[in-house]
C-alpha cells in the first residue's frame, strides 16, 4: 500500500513517474477524508475545468454537483467564461459533468483504493473522502 501525506483541504501531486502524465493528485476534505482525484496532471485539469467543486460531491451524483454549481455561480457568475477561456488557452477540452464525475468515481474508489492517504501533522490514515457508489 502506497503512503502519502497531505494536510486538510489540500489537493497535492505525488511524483510516481517521470513527466506529468504519470504523477497522481490526492485531494483532502476539511473533515478528514481523502482521495485519489486524477492519475496525470492533465486529467486533474480537466477535473477542476469540469468539477471546481468537486469536494461538494461527497457522493459524486450529478444531482449535487448540479447543485454545486448552482452556489459557486451565485459568488462566481463569470465562473464558466473564465473555465471557457482557460480551457481554450491550455488547449484543452472541459468534460461532461457526467463523464468528470464518473472519471472521478472510477479513480477515487477503484484506483485510488490500495493508497492510504496520511495526515501530515498526525501521521495517521484519512477516511475516504468518497464512499463506495
Amino acid at each position: 500500500m502506497g503512503k502519502l501525506a497531505f494536510e486538510a483541504g489540500q489537493v497535492g501531486a505525488a511524483v510516481q513517474g517521470g513527466d506529468a502524465v504519470d504523477h497522481q493528485a490526492q485531494g483532502v476534505g476539511e473533515e478528514g477524508g481523502a482521495a485519489l482525484l486524477a492519475v496525470g496532471l492533465p486529467e486533474l485539469v480537466r477535473l477542476l475545468l469540469a468539477l471546481p467543486w468537486w469536494r461538494d460531491c461527497s457522493e459524486l451524483t450529478e444531482a449535487e454537483a448540479v447543485e454545486a454549481a448552482a452556489d459557486y455561480l451565485e459568488d462566481e457568475p463569470d465562473l464558466y467564461a473564465e473555465r471557457d477561456a482557460a480551457a481554450a488557452a491550455l488547449r484543452r477540452e472541459v468534460p461532461s459533468v457526467a463523464e468528470a464525475l464518473a472519471r472521478l468515481r472510477e479513480v477515487a474508489i477503484g484506483l485510488g483504493e490500495p493508497y492510504a492517504l496520511l495526515n501530515a501533522e498526525e501521521g495517521n490514515a484519512y477516511e475516504p473522502l468518497f464512499g463506495p457508489c
